[in-house]
C-alpha cells in the first residue's frame, strides 16, 4: 500500500477508502554519472501515489506518471502536473472525484474516484 502513508479518506458512497502514500525504491541503486563528474543519485527513487482500497484489494494509482517512463534526469515540461507529498484528501459528497493536497509541490490535484 505504500513505504509512508501521509493520509486516508473514504469515498461516502462506495466505501472505497484512499491512501496518499510513496513508495521507495529501496532495492534499487541510483547511482549515476554526474554532469560535471563524479557521481549523482538520479532516477526513480520514490514514487507518489493515491492508493484505492476496495475490501482486501489495493489500487496503486501514480501521481507522476513521467518518472515511470524510465528516464533518468528531470523533465522540466511536466514539472507543472507534478504532485509531491500528497497529504490532505478531499472525497467530493457524490463519490465522484477526490481532491488532493500535495504538501512539497504547494498544489492540489483533482481526480475521478
Amino acid at each position: 500500500m505504500g513505504t509512508t502513508l501521509f493520509n486516508l479518506a473514504t469515498n461516502p458512497k462506495w466505501g472505497v477508502v484512499y491512501a496518499s502514500n510513496s513508495e521507495a525504491n529501496n532495492l534499487t541503486c541510483f547511482e549515476g554519472a554526474g554532469e560535471y563528474g563524479g557521481s549523482t543519485g538520479q532516477g526513480n527513487l520514490a514514487q507518489m501515489r493515491i492508493t484505492a482500497i476496495s475490501g482486501d484489494t489495493a489500487y496503486p494509482r501514480h501521481l507522476n506518471y513521467s518518472k515511470l517512463a524510465g528516464k533518468p534526469g528531470f523533465d522540466p515540461s511536466v514539472k507543472s502536473h507534478s504532485l509531491s507529498t500528497p497529504t490532505e484528501m478531499v472525497v467530493s459528497r457524490d463519490g465522484v472525484k477526490h481532491d488532493v493536497a500535495a504538501f512539497s509541490s504547494s498544489k492540489i490535484g483533482v481526480y475521478e474516484c
